[in-house]
């Protein structure tokens, strides 16, 4: 009932891990010192980003701007190298051929299937740019046709995981660089 009474001397607090109280007082004052640093450069990030002056997007955007498909189209009707010697080896890759075969999949379940179309699509409409063929943008037309006609349904059980695999992004930069071609229309 009395309370105990302990010489200062011969206590020593530990910290829940069982360090010493003056080493845990060190550390957690780091990682409250981290912590807060964390904090505050995240602050000033976002701080920045909101006073940035907004930009509009230039299409083609993506991973190609307007100056990058001038530069190579240029460079490869010049010769140059490297430029020409990407160009042959994209002209003997079987995916950059204009008569390309999709094979789509209902509930994009395949993720190699859809990764290898999204492939040809983007390295076809690559060819258009570069050497003006129509025949290489109708085939990434048709690619993309393809597969908009036979989706019909999200993935299920096991396939669920696979979603986050399909190649939504290389679709989406094949489909940046048709955005100008006149014989892809609006379903």
């Amino acid at each position: 009932m009395f309370p105990i009474r302990m010489p200062p001397t011969r206590f020593r607090f530990r910290s829940p891990t069982g360090t010493p109280s003056s080493v845990w007082y060190i550390r957690e004052s780091i990682m409250i010192s981290k912590s807060r640093g964390a904090l505050f450069a995240f602050a000033l990030v976002i701080a920045l980003a909101a006073s940035a002056p907004a930009q509009p997007f230039v299409h083609p955007g993506g991973l190609h701007t307007a100056a990058d498909l001038a530069r190579m189209k240029t460079n490869v009707l010049a010769g140059n190298s490297p430029w020409i010697d990407s160009w042959n080896a994209l002209v003997h890759e079987h995916k950059a051929q204009s008569d390309y075969k999709p094979a789509p999949n209902r509930h994009m379940g395949s993720r190699q299937r859809a990764q290898d179309d999204a492939n040809a699509a983007y390295l076809n409409a690559l060819r258009w740019n570069i050497s003006g063929d129509t025949a290489h943008a109708d085939c990434a037309v048709r690619i993309f046709n393809a597969w908009s006609k036979t989706v019909s349904e999200f993935p299920r059980g096991d396939d669920q995981p696979g979603l986050s695999g399909i190649p939504i992004g290389t679709f989406a930069i094949a489909a940046e660089l048709l955005r100008s071609y006149p014989g892809w229309s609006a379903a």
